[in-house]
């Protein structure tokens, strides 16, 4: 993207913020278009406050910002981390003051081809009773270092982008820190999981791992619902599949 088309993006942007009564400028603003649902702008309004502005890429992310603002409501009362409190939500426009904190990494795009090296031919049925949790539990569904803030002594302090939460396999949000952290430090991070309350069984690593294997049909998934080019060849090079 050129500069001139970045300023006009921003100004498009900061344009709706005021539509909706945020004074938010333009000046010194950035433009973050890393995130698959959302082009995002980070501005400043008149008393310095720093805002993040969201503007959905497409229309199935606007029907899951609907699930994502009740998510929130109930996480703001029940998580000692913070998360977004949105000011506003239009089908336009997510805009909330940009929480503390900076993002424990930033996203490599060539991430997703970790996935290809690390699959594995694996045959489940004889140990399914045992690799699958009994229970449930509120996940975030997205959980990596971008939408993890921490402070400078690396303590979080916030978690961000809660589109994906869901009431689901609780293995889920450890996937992605395994395939960018490796299989030791999982399993050092499942202990500390383990000693602040959260429930294990017997073969979780396991089933993380047999989830991390299958994880191309997730950004599979993806692709088939926003049709995006970037997506569907992220998903053919995610599954090994030339695009000839």
């Amino acid at each position: 993207m050129t500069n001139l088309n970045e300023k006009q993006l921003i100004t498009e942007i900061v344009g709706l913020a005021r539509s909706q009564g945020l004074t938010v400028h333009s000046e010194n603003a950035q433009l973050n278009e890393t995130g698959m649902d959302f082009q995002v702008v980070f501005a400043k309004d008149d008393t310095g406050m720093p805002w993040v502005l969201r503007k959905p890429r497409r229309s199935d992310v606007v029907e899951r910002a609907s699930a994502e603002g009740i998510t929130l409501a109930f996480l703001r009362a029940n998580l000692t981390a913070d998360v977004p409190d949105w000011r506003i939500h239009t089908p336009e426009l997510i805009a909330y003051p940009m929480l503390k904190g900076t993002p424990a990494a930033g996203i490599d795009c060539n991430m997703y081809g970790i996935w290809i090296i690390s699959r594995r031919q694996t045959t489940l049925s004889a140990h399914l009773p045992t690799y699958w949790p009994g229970f449930s539990s509120l996940i975030h569904g997205d959980l990596h270092p971008p939408h993890i803030l921490i402070d400078q002594n690396e303590r979080v302090t916030g978690l961000l982008d809660w589109t994906e939460a869901k009431v689901a396999d609780p293995a889920k949000d450890f996937v992605l820190y395994q395939t960018i952290f490796g299989e030791k430090e999982t399993a050092r991070l499942l202990e500390y999981y383990n000693q602040a309350g959260g429930r294990k069984w017997a073969k979780m690593q396991e089933h993380i791992s047999e989830m991390q294997a299958a994880y191309p049909v997730e950004i599979a998934k993806l692709a088939l619902q926003t049709q995006q080019e970037e997506h569907i060849n992220m998903a053919l090079e995610a599954l090994g599949v030339t695009s000839d």
